[in-house]
């Protein structure tokens, strides 16, 4: 008899033969407390009931024979599982990761004087239009009048160019041909046609009013060299205004009215014939408005419209149209305000 499980005066022998004892007062629930016979038969408790088995567990098998013991099973104490650390795949997709980095990093690095020498060329390139032009028009006008021809044709040209990047569009800077003046190229179609026609018109606004400016200093200094520019000047923005393409009159002309480009080519024919203008420029500018216009010409015979004007209103075409001609007026009085005197 174990003195920890049953005392000697709680306990009291149930059968002689086995020797064994049970206890008399209730079991404890909170301990395991089992009492059999050596045969594995359960004793008996006073009253004749029979010894309820307590087991620590409650999912042991149950008994194939009423009433007889069975062992509690055995559980496997489950092993912690450790945290699984970061192996060599792992340091391997950041070392990866950082090669690829520090790759698009040197790719930068190697870009960026790439990219600065292609907008230095750019600069350059520009830069050296303007160079040439002044030494040819040097040739005709004297290197003081070559240089000031140059810049108004520049600020004509700035016109243009700082519309056409307030309206969102992608243009190019200003590039000269010696000679026959100079051009920006239009990267990118503007949102409407109106905006067409201002950046059209804001060269023309722009070169007028430097050729003012012009005029106004050599009337107060009494020097006749800039009113002499101021001719020039408006001569030039005059010519650029016949309605006929490539020129700034010619894209203006399709949202006023496209049946201007007919006028404007009998305008350009009477020009070249009553300026005796014949030369290898003049065969260029023919082949640049015969390419450019007389397709336009066709198209709007046969009934074609541009759709992006079509959705014009009136108001808009007459505050374009207002602005087209109030712009040749000016031009063409300073022009014959400003003509050298007759030899």
């Amino acid at each position: 008899m174990n003195d920890d499980v049953v005392g000697a005066r709680e306990a009291k022998v149930v059968r002689g033969e086995d020797a064994l004892v049970v206890r008399t007062r209730p079991m404890q629930p909170d301990r395991a407390q089992i009492a059999a016979g050596e045969g594995g038969r359960p004793l008996r408790e006073p009253d004749g009931g029979r010894e309820n088995v307590i087991a620590m567990h409650d999912d042991r098998p149950p008994s194939p024979t009423p009433g007889e013991y069975q062992p509690p099973p055995q559980f496997n104490q489950p092993r912690a599982t450790a945290t699984k650390k970061p192996g060599w795949k792992s340091a391997g997709g950041f070392a990866v990761a950082a090669a690829l980095l520090a790759a698009k990093f040197k790719a930068l690095l190697v870009a960026l004087p790439i990219l600065k020498s292609l907008i230095a060329l750019k600069f350059l390139l520009s830069f050296g239009t303007i160079i040439a032009s002044v030494w040819v028009y040097s040739l005709s006008f004297g290197w003081k009048m070559g240089v000031v021809f140059v810049l108004l044709i520049l600020v004509h040209e700035m016109g243009h160019w700082v519309v056409i990047r307030g309206y969102g569009g992608a243009v190019s800077l200003p590039y000269f041909i010696p000679g026959l003046g100079a051009f920006v190229a239009q990267k990118s179609v503007l949102d409407s046609a109106e905006h067409d026609a201002y950046s059209a018109l804001a060269g023309p606004l722009v070169g007028v009013a430097a050729t003012i400016i012009c005029w106004a200093f050599g009337f107060l200094m009494n020097d006749p060299f800039w009113t002499h520019a101021a001719y020039l000047g408006f001569y030039i923005n005059l010519f650029n205004l016949i309605p006929v393409m490539p020129f700034d009159g010619g894209r203006v002309a399709g949202v006023v009215d496209s049946r201007l480009w007919i006028v404007g080519v009998v305008i350009f024919l009477a020009f070249l014939i009553a300026f005796h203008s014949w030369g290898p420029f003049t065969i260029v500018f023919l082949a640049l408005v015969g390419f450019s216009t007389i397709p336009r010409i066709r198209d709007m015979l046969r009934g074609v419209v541009d759709p992006r004007v079509a959705i014009l209103t009136p108001s808009v075409r007459r505050t374009v149209a207002l602005a087209y001609f109030g712009t040749i007026v000016v031009a063409g009085l300073g022009a014959y305000a400003t003509r050298p005197p007759a030899p």
